[in-house]
């Protein structure tokens, strides 16, 4: 494969990247600046977590049983996909290709929640696909829209931060539909 991008060991000096599945590298050749640790790190599990919620979520679009818990799968794939595609396109403007796929935690909760039988895989999806998964997505956006150093990601976490605020208060809603 002829490429002219080179390891991400070549990217930044600390080896925390280093052989990091998700982030395959980046050109040189198109990146202005060099991307800091911490905004590539942003990148790698922003990249991740997405790709997780559109599995999770049509792996509930097919075993939920709550009309309305297909239906928040439903948006939370359309939504992220969207999302997904978006922060794709702006890390290969960093000269950063990401792997859109979801983490080896993430593909033991897919694993785990395959086998759940019908009354429990509803509570079980909003509890970690809805409410844990977008807690820590939110304190990750959240983190890199005030402390990010390149001004585009910063822009991208800031404009997606109400999107996952309001997916999280969605699950919130249907884990618990009386508060």
């Amino acid at each position: 494969m002829e490429t002219n991008q080179t390891s991400l060991n070549d990217l930044v000096s600390s080896s925390a990247l280093s052989g990091m599945p998700g982030v395959f590298g980046h050109d040189p050749a198109r990146m202005g600046t060099r991307l800091s640790e911490s905004d590539l790190m942003f990148l790698y599990k922003a990249a991740h977590a997405g790709a997780a919620e559109v599995a999770l979520g049509e792996l509930a679009q097919s075993h939920a049983t709550r009309p309305e818990v297909q239906q928040f799968a439903e948006q939370m794939v359309r939504e992220h996909r969207k999302n997904n595609e978006a922060l794709q396109r702006l890390a290969r403007d960093k000269g950063v290709e990401l792997e859109l796929a979801p983490d080896t935690e993430d593909g033991q909760l897919l694993d785990r929640l395959r086998h759940l039988d019908a009354a429990e895989f509803d509570d079980e999806y909003l509890q970690h696909a809805g409410v844990y998964a977008h807690s820590v997505v939110e304190r990750l956006f959240n983190q890199e829209a005030s402390n990010g150093t390149d001004a585009d990601l910063r822009r991208f976490a800031e404009q997606t931060l109400p999107v996952i605020r309001h997916h999280l208060d969605m699950a919130q809603q249907l884990t618990h539909p009386s508060a």
